[in-house]
């Protein structure tokens, strides 16, 4: 395990060995997410992701039967099973299982039981969709590898890394199989019609270059060449038919933004969308799902909690206030029936039903058995930032009977930035409760949930006013009484990475920073970073050919030499999004300055630290 360094070293005060977290119980919550209820929302099917399961983390299909009541694994097997999807009729499932090797779609008719395959070996399903009369199956896979019996070159070209992956359907009676698309065509998503004659998707044919550069297409299955409906501007999706066929809705930007916000409804014949929620709710949409009476569903963002609404047949917008508070990671609506995973910072994420518009009641207990330890609850504080905003904030106070000494504290900065924090257990800060510490959480401007205009507060100022608003909680907790100013740190990870790695460069107020996979050097993040991050960078500062002013600017890198902050950096050795290079130039910006400074390399991981022993080893460092 990587030495710890900082944060226990600088800010900590001693506590009991038995108030230390058990890390490997709070990261093995089981993820439930894919819901989908059965067309008369009798049937619920889901996907529980278990990290703990024995060979590392496992996916498995879930059933819920209204009138059994009790969720059971659909299918048995070590192998994962993902992607579940009902039959019209609902009485079978189809799913993506890598039980033969490849991902293949198998369909099961009896829970429990043996799956029959649907797709051949060959193909590598990455996604599918069943045709509204059940005997179609459109799928996303890579051309099966030819006979030729070459040897393929390991070399890698990088303008290939965008290469379309085709568009096939599949006959089910016959085991027919065509290409629906050729290159240079990507689809990203795609629906069937009401009657099964065409599909409707969000596809490109020019993906090599912009991965917005994307529109609504009808792809007929007789012609092929797709039909261009709409090309809405920015980043979109979640693409969903109306119950009649005549209405598509996604959720998507409001002017050309990377990050979709509202609920926008379009024609299938073409002509302008409607955007629907900026008005209304103006708080991003998450997901959203026709009922059956041509009224839409949608969930939306609200600060630290999120809330459903609906939206009738003429475009009315209402709460609904059934279902209580907390977070929503996952929604499916049906008939007169809800299903979503919710939970709170005190209450893991379980499965709640609501039928008929009555309040939602738990239907599963599949994370009953994590540590019953004691969970500090978080309280929502408010306090103004240096300019007058309000910013909302959770706080965890710490668990000390010492109510005579003011508290260490960390303040914790989240990614994106267009990102939150919600209402959902956070190891690290539970950790550090348990410890003495004070823990802030705050939604800086530039985040989710409060509104378009707060969510874009920071385009062309990354460092600049969100500073500011991390500044003021500092203000706050020492001004309330709660954090001794003389032993506060940050935490901040990504994007929250950056801005801790800049409040370093900038103020010396913090006794130590820990910073996961940052952005340090935004000119030469911009040149080796994935393209989707590129683009998203773009919006907010121009590109660096355009802006390198600002680039410099407000780069950590450039003012490394003003940081006097013990600092401990970790990131994965094949982060796409902040490539390693960001930690390691400024590690050695730190150490060049004779700043305190270690740097943790994770093999293998990626943006997001995939190896459960890489998750704890990273949290222990740091707690």
């Amino acid at each position: 395990m990587a030495s710890r360094i900082l944060i226990v070293l600088v800010l900590a005060t001693a506590l009991p060995a038995d108030a230390q977290s058990p890390f490997e119980s709070a990261l093995g919550l089981k993820r439930i997410h894919d819901l989908q209820l059965s067309v008369d929302g009798e049937r619920l099917a889901f996907v529980v992701t278990d990290p703990l399961s024995p060979g590392g983390s496992d996916d498995d299909v879930w059933v819920l039967d209204r009138a059994g009541g009790t969720p059971q694994r659909a299918a048995g097997g070590p192998a994962p099973d993902y992607s579940p999807r009902w039959s019209p009729d609902g009485r079978s499932l189809a799913f993506l299982s890598r039980r033969s090797g490849s991902s293949r779609v198998y369909r099961l008719t009896v829970w429990g039981g043996e799956p029959d395959p649907l797709t051949p070996e060959e193909f590598k399903v990455q996604s599918f969709e069943l045709s509204p009369d059940g005997l179609k199956l459109a799928f996303i896979a890579p051309q099966p590898p030819g006979d030729d019996g070459g040897e393929e070159s390991d070399a890698w070209v990088v303008s290939a890394e965008s290469r379309a992956t085709p568009l096939w359907m599949i006959d089910l009676t016959s085991g027919a199989i065509r290409r629906l698309t050729r290159e240079p065509w990507r689809v990203a998503e795609y629906i069937w019609s009401i009657d099964g004659s065409h599909l409707y998707a969000i596809a490109a044919n020019r993906p090599q270059t912009s991965i917005y550069s994307y529109g609504i297409y009808s792809i007929d299955l007789e012609l092929q060449e797709p039909k261009l409906i709409s090309r809405p501007r920015g980043r979109f999706g979640l693409l969903r038919l109306s119950p009649d066929g005549s209405t598509l809705g996604y959720v998507g930007p409001r002017d050309g933004e990377p990050v979709a916000h509202d609920l926008h409804l379009q024609d299938v014949s073409g002509g302008r969308s409607r955007n629907i929620s900026a008005e209304s709710i103006d708080r991003p949409i998450d997901d959203f799902h026709w009922l059956g009476d041509g009224s839409l569903i949608a969930l939306a963002q609200t600060g630290f909690t999120d809330s459903f609404y609906s939206v009738d047949s003429h475009e009315a917008v209402r709460v609904l206030r059934a279902h209580g508070t907390g977070s929503r990671s996952a929604f499916a609506a049906a008939g007169q029936t809800i299903a979503y995973v919710s939970e709170t910072a005190l209450r893991p994420p379980e499965i709640w039903i609501s039928r008929s518009g009555e309040a939602a009641v738990r239907v599963t207990s599949l994370n009953a058995d994590t540590s019953e330890r004691p969970l500090v609850e978080p309280e929502l504080v408010r306090y103004q930032s240096l300019d007058g905003l309000e910013i909302e904030a959770a706080l965890l106070r710490p668990q000390s009977t010492d109510t005579t000494r003011l508290a260490p504290a960390v303040i914790m900065l989240h990614g994106g930035p267009t990102w939150r924090w919600n209402d959902s257990y956070h190891p690290l800060g539970q950790a550090l409760a348990a410890r003495g510490f004070a823990v802030l959480y705050p939604n800086v401007r530039g985040s989710t949930g409060y509104g378009y205009e707060f969510q874009y507060m920071n385009r062309r100022d990354w460092g600049g006013g969100d500073l500011d608003d991390v500044l003021a909680g500092l203000l706050y907790l020492v001004g309330a009484r709660i954090a001794d100013p003389a032993r506060v740190g940050l935490w901040g990870r990504s994007y929250g990475g950056y801005l801790a790695a800049w409040a370093i460069t900038q103020t010396d107020r913090f006794q130590a920073a820990v910073l996961v996979a940052p952005m340090t050097n935004l000119v030469s993040e911009f040149g080796t970073t994935t393209a989707a991050a590129a683009i998203y960078d773009a919006w907010f500062l121009g590109t660096p050919y355009q802006s390198i002013d600002l680039y410099i600017e407000r780069s950590p890198v450039t003012h490394v030499a003003k940081a006097l902050t013990p600092t401990l950096i970790t990131c994965g050795e094949r982060d796409p999004v902040n490539p390693p290079g960001q930690c390691r130039e400024f590690h050695r910006g730190l150490l060049e300055h004779g700043v305190e400074s270690q740097l943790v390399i994770y093999p293998g991981a990626s943006h997001r630290f995939q190896e459960l022993a890489h998750q704890i080893d990273a949290l222990e460092c740091m707690a």
